[in-house]
């Protein structure tokens, strides 16, 4: 199994992991920072909006660590409007190396990397987090512009996903699916990524149309059969055999076909 993705379910297990680290062990983060737990901080679900918008800004900077001197730690609970105009204050180091300990214990899902840097326990939290603002504070404009700019850089894709994934709305996720789809269709070396991209977009359970997954079905299929990169072949058929295996665990009538050129496979068996 190395290699193929997690069931879409996955960005349900990120979202506990980043809840869990944040609401549900804070005595223990603070025993493993030998620290003792401070009382009037800002609540778990605030401090999650600040990291997730932390989260964004080193993903918009190409890097997964945020340096010692960055004004974000400690976190003011004075704050008006959104995180990203909330009022940051300097880091202060009152107590050299035990302070640093402290914010860490207290933030949970930032770890120390070298002296001067801190960056998040692990690449799926940030990307986690980075999705949820991108999904919950981001403007509809903004999130359009995003999906246009993006989906040729492989950093970004499991972001991507993960607004994808919080969509609401299957319009909104169409007219996101269809930026991926320009882009894949381009004739550009990036444009493998923007179609493998678009491969789990499409097999996946994204709230899509079903007219658009079958037109963009079409086209990932075509891939499949004739492209002339055989990794990139091998990587959209990954995509599609993982939704199909996901598939084959629900009752066939409940499940629609993925291909719409073939009719669905009998339960049990794969295509």
């Amino acid at each position: 199994m190395s290699g193929v993705p997690a069931a879409d379910q996955r960005f349900e297990v990120y979202g506990a992991v980043v809840s869990q680290l944040l609401k549900n062990h804070p005595a223990v983060r603070a025993a493993a920072a030998g620290i003792t737990p401070e009382d009037g901080g800002l609540p778990p679900d605030d401090i999650r909006q600040v990291l997730a918008h932390l989260a964004f800004q080193c993903s918009n900077a190409a890097s997964s660590l945020l340096s010692r001197t960055t004004p974000c730690v400690p976190i003011c609970p004075q704050r008006c409007g959104t995180p990203s105009t909330w009022r940051w204050i300097p880091v202060r180091r009152p107590h050299g190396p035990d302070a640093d300990r402290g914010r860490e214990g207290q933030l949970g899902v930032l770890v120390r990397y070298g002296h001067r840097e801190l960056g998040f326990l692990h690449r799926v939290i940030l990307e986690e987090l980075a999705a949820e603002h991108a999904a919950d504070q981001l403007p509809a404009h903004d999130q359009r512009d995003l999906f246009s700019a993006e989906p040729a850089d492989p950093r970004w894709s499991q972001v991507l996903l993960g607004v994808l994934w919080r969509g609401k709305r299957p319009a909104d996720n169409s007219d996101r699916v269809q930026l991926i789809a320009e882009q894949a269709a381009d004739s550009q070396p990036d444009s493998l990524t923007a179609r493998e991209l678009l491969a789990e977009s499409v097999f996946g359970s994204f709230r899509l149309p079903a007219a658009d997954t079958a037109r963009h079905a079409v086209s990932v299929l075509d891939a499949i059969e004739d492209h002339p990169h055989i990794p990139h072949r091998k990587r959209l058929l990954t995509a599609a055999v993982a939704a199909w295996r996901a598939r084959l665990a629900v009752p066939a009538r409940a499940a629609a076909p993925l291909d719409p050129r073939s009719p669905a496979p009998a339960a049990g068996s794969l295509p």
